[in-house]
């Protein structure tokens, strides 16, 4: 053997290496994900429903209809998708990726506070049969999300403004804003 033939072929175990390295980090970063689909929904199952005397002290002197803050099972979810169209859901706005977030209150009636919430539009609710469960949100004709970032004062109103911005019309009584711990979702 001669010194070319041995470093082609250390070359080569290296290329090897690498390889394997790059296979190990993506098989990591899918039990991972996994991992945190599978504890959120775990989260989500586990968490005690929010009692209507809240939800009732919430929406005192406002003249919006009730809405019920809804942080259980994805069914309830998929119940809105199904009966109107949409489902609202509402994180806080740190949990949301900084291209969806804004320096100012989006209430349509005007607010100089700075944003502590991101409430979205969820068109679907998707999952892949192995447990992974994902959101799909509405998109407008831009293809950005349809999303309102709002601050804590006019946390009841958003996602009544959300549906008319989508719809044009009155969202119906009974509306549910569903809360998503935004830390265990992907954005991509």
């Amino acid at each position: 053997m001669n010194v070319n033939d041995l470093v082609a072929a250390r070359i080569e175990a290296a290329r090897a290496r690498i390889e394997a390295t790059k296979r190990r980090r993506i098989a990591l970063a899918a039990a991972r994900q996994r991992g945190l689909a599978h504890r959120h929904a775990a989260k989500l199952r586990n968490l005690p429903p929010v009692s209507d005397e809240t939800t009732a002290s919430l929406t005192e002197g406002t003249s919006v209809t009730d809405r019920t803050l809804t942080p259980g099972a994805l069914t309830a979810l998929s119940q809105d998708i199904r009966d109107h169209g949409y489902a609202i859901v509402q994180t806080r706005i740190e949990r949301v990726p900084a291209r969806y977030r804004s320096t100012q209150c989006s209430e349509p009636d005007g607010c100089s506070n700075p944003p502590t919430l991101a409430t979205l539009a969820v068109a679907a609710v998707i999952d892949d049969g192995n447990g992974t469960i994902g959101f799909s949100f509405v998109r407008d004709d831009a293809g950005e999300l349809v999303r309102l970032t709002i601050c804590d004062a006019h946390r009841q109103q958003a996602s009544h403004d959300l549906y008319y911005e989508l719809t044009r019309r009155t969202r119906p009584a009974g509306i549910r804003a569903f809360d998503v711990p935004g830390q265990h979702m992907s954005w991509a």
